[in-house]
């Protein structure tokens, strides 16, 4: 009995050798954490300038869909959208590189949808008024105007996750009463080794394509 117990007790001590040791190897040393702090960073500061880049580039190009309504004989009612124009402007998304794939095919998705909407009389638009779908804002900002010009160079982002192909972010409007309660989520891919925009809340399709009436 003293034997079994003597080597009980020793494949006890190796199995918690091997377990230490085990749990030794997965603890990143000080320069493996500092390679990864570092590339962190990096990415952090290229998401932020991809943030940037995004809202310096809308503000001056304001791609909206009311920009493509087709209305009827008498310029009074809304029918639907122009998708050729829209191709137009997906084509012109992807040429400021910009915008991952993903970006691309739900925009192209909410202007079928919203296009068939309107075509089977679902929403009703009337020429000159707001969208009656979405939140009656701008879809790149969920906002109607902007608290300073240049508003691009204030934006401040809060990550919520991040890891070396995908991140998910928040953005506000930085130092100013404009922040308070505001926050607008956005998700970032790897793509062809270049952040670009995956997700847009004022993109949402579900939101987007459902009437706000």
């Amino acid at each position: 009995m003293k034997t079994l117990k003597h080597i009980g007790s020793f494949i006890f001590l190796i199995g918690s050798t091997f377990s230490c040791c085990a749990q030794q190897n997965k603890t990143a040393t000080p320069i493996e954490q500092q390679v990864e702090t570092a590339y962190s960073s990096d990415n952090k500061e290229e998401i932020r300038k991809l943030i940037r880049n995004l809202y310096k580039w809308e503000d001056k190009n304001q791609i909206t869909f009311g920009l493509t309504a087709v209305t009827d004989k008498n310029e009074e009612k809304v029918v639907g959208l122009d998708t050729l124009k829209n191709l137009e402007f997906i084509s012109q998304l992807r040429e400021t590189n910009l915008f991952s794939e993903e970006f691309l095919s739900n925009y192209q998705k909410i202007v079928i949808a919203l296009d068939q909407k309107l075509k089977a009389n679902e929403i009703e638009w009337l020429a000159g008024d707001l969208p009656p779908f979405g939140n009656g804002s701008n879809p790149w900002c969920n906002c109607q105007d902007v608290p300073y010009s240049e508003h691009w160079e204030k934006i401040e982002v809060t990550f919520m996750d991040i890891n070396q192909s995908e991140a998910t972010l928040t953005w506000t409007w930085g130092q100013s009463d404009w922040s308070k309660g505001f926050n607008y989520k956005v998700r970032v891919k790897k793509e062809n080794q270049k952040w670009k925009i995956a997700y847009l809340q004022g993109f949402d399709f579900d939101e987007i394509t459902k009437r706000n009436y």
